[in-house]
Formats: structure tokens, C-alpha cells, sequence
């Protein structure tokens, strides 16, 4: 999605490319550092208060320590001043025939991929370099994930059930994370079986889980699809009007 949503932009602003999908990254980065703050905090609760199997703590255990390289590999690469070598990535992608024919000799393909790369780069670091607009973009980041738990909250109240607000950040935290693995779009279905599985797992009714979990898929796609598709709508008509 977000190669999609950089074309897009560039559709509308017509600057480069490269230099959105840098600040798409970047935002993708701010999503994932308070997405690891609310995740690490699931993974020890389970640990202390959960009541479970050697195997299964063994798992979360592997889990966290899995999260925890994962995120310092993450952070040293942003924030290192070095960019990320292309030439082995060049030399990959060149044998692939629809880009041979598009660059003539693969120093045209490296020199087109390094300056793409270097647009991104700095567009990145003038993000994350920039201490205000960190600090601006964890919080922000951090209250959107605090509205996507409270929206499992008000559902299960919806149904007449009141569930504890932190077992409903360690329920979705952890379920995210196979939704994040899995090869379908947005994680689709593994998720959801995922977050029925924990909440039942955790004392609530199964037919209630479920009812919960594909409800919270249906205002996501609700989100995403028809207010999304208006915006763009509404930028196709603004440019239409535009050109007349």
C-alpha cells in the first residue's frame, strides 16, 4: 500500500515520488515505535499475570526477544547517518527482464536507483532527524493506537460487556503481530482468528469474540475503503475542475 499511496501523492503534488514514499516511511516507522511500546507492555503482562503453560511462556518469551532485535536493528538503521548500500539490491533486480529493457546497461538502473534512494533517505531523516516532528509523531501515533483499542472496548460495551482496557491492549498487541506476518492483505482473516481466539482464550464468550472481531474488520474496511475512496473522489473532481 504505501508505493500506492507515494504514486498517488505524487499524482496530486507532482514532485518526486521517492521523496513521499521517505515521509510514508517515516510515518511507518512512527506507527511501529508506539505499536512496540503497547506490544513489549503485552508480552511481560502475559509473562507475569498470565496463567499458562511452560511451552506457551517459552513462545511469548522467543516472542518478545524476537520484538526487541527487531526494533533496536530498526532504530540503528534510521538513525544512522550512513544510507544503505544499493548495489547489491542493482545487481539483483537486473536480471529481471522488463528492467533490462527499461535501462539500456545497469550503471543508467544503479544511477536511477541511488537517486531515488537518496531522496527517500533525506526525506526520512528530515522527519526522524527533526527532534519536534519525533516527538509530535509518537504522540500522535500513540493516540491512534489508544483509539483502535477503545473501539474493541466500546464494542464488547455495545453487547452489554465490560472488558478490562488492558486486556484489550494485550489481546489486539499480540494478534497484530500474526496479522502483520500473514501473506493476505492486511493480515485479513488470520487476524481476526487471532483476536477470537485470545478473547476466548481469556474467559469471553466465543460467539461474542467473533462478533467483536469481525466487526472491528468491518470499521477498519469502513475507514480505509469508503471514507478513503470519498477523498480521493473528491481530489478527482478538484483537479477535473482544475483543467476545465
Amino acid at each position: 500500500g504505501e508505493p500506492l499511496r507515494a504514486y498517488l501523492l505524487r499524482e496530486k503534488y507532482h514532485k518526486p515520488m521517492s521523496k513521499f514514499f521517505g515521509a510514508i516511511l517515516a510515518d511507518k516507522f512512527l506507527h511501529f515505535l508506539a505499536y512496540s511500546g503497547f506490544l513489549i507492555f503485552s508480552l511481560f503482562y502475559i509473562l507475569f499475570f498470565f496463567k499458562i503453560n511452560v511451552s506457551s511462556k517459552i513462545f511469548f518469551f522467543l516472542l518478545l526477544i524476537g520484538i526487541l532485535v527487531i526494533l533496536y536493528i530498526t532504530l540503528k538503521i534510521i538513525f544512522s547517518k550512513k544510507r544503505i548500500r544499493t548495489k547489491l539490491m542493482v545487481r539483483t533486480l537486473y536480471f529481471f527482464k522488463f528492467i533490462k529493457r527499461r535501462f539500456t546497461n545497469i550503471e543508467i538502473f544503479n544511477n536511477y536507483i541511488d537517486k531515488r534512494s537518496k531522496n527517500i533517505h533525506y526525506q526520512l531523516r528530515s522527519i526522524i532527524g527533526d527532534k519536534k516532528k519525533l516527538i509530535m509523531g509518537i504522540i500522535y501515533s500513540i493516540f491512534f493506537w489508544i483509539l483502535r483499542f477503545y473501539m474493541f472496548y466500546f464494542l464488547f460495551l455495545s453487547f452489554g460487556i465490560q472488558v478490562s482496557y488492558v486486556l484489550i491492549i494485550v489481546v489486539v498487541s499480540v494478534s497484530m503481530v500474526f496479522g502483520d506476518i500473514s501473506p493476505l492483505p492486511g493480515g485479513v482473516g488470520l487476524l481476526e482468528g487471532v483476536i477470537f481466539l485470545l478473547f476466548s482464550a481469556i474467559g469471553i464468550v466465543p460467539e461474542l469474540a467473533l462478533s467483536v472481531a469481525l466487526l472491528s474488520r468491518v470499521i477498519i474496511l469502513f475507514n480505509s475503503i469508503f471514507l478513503g475512496g470519498i477523498c480521493l473522489l473528491s481530489i478527482r473532481l478538484e483537479e477535473r475542475k482544475t483543467k476545465m
